[in-house]
């Protein structure tokens, strides 16, 4: 089963709450899938949710260079947005 997960990389929906949302991710990610954590839960529409999730990735991965960790695929930058270039 996680041979074939791993090798599909699906994109999950993650449903959970604010203070569990970065323990969820990990364990998604462990699996070998991709997790989606978005904030519909804080009333967002889905657009706006969406779009927000979109830019805090798009920032991680543009500051994952900065971490120097590792060989090929690197980890993303999740506190990226935190601090100023």
């Amino acid at each position: 089963l996680l041979i074939a997960l791993r090798t599909q990389n699906p994109l999950v929906q993650c449903i959970t709450n604010y203070a569990t949302m970065k323990v969820a991710a990990n364990v998604v990610l462990a699996a070998g899938a991709s997790p989606a954590m978005v904030h519909l839960a804080r009333g967002q529409t889905l657009a706006a949710a969406t779009a927000a999730a979109k830019s805090y990735v798009a920032t991680a991965i543009a500051n994952a260079d900065a971490l120097s960790v590792g060989k090929g695929h690197g980890p993303t930058q999740h506190f990226a947005t935190l601090y100023s270039k």
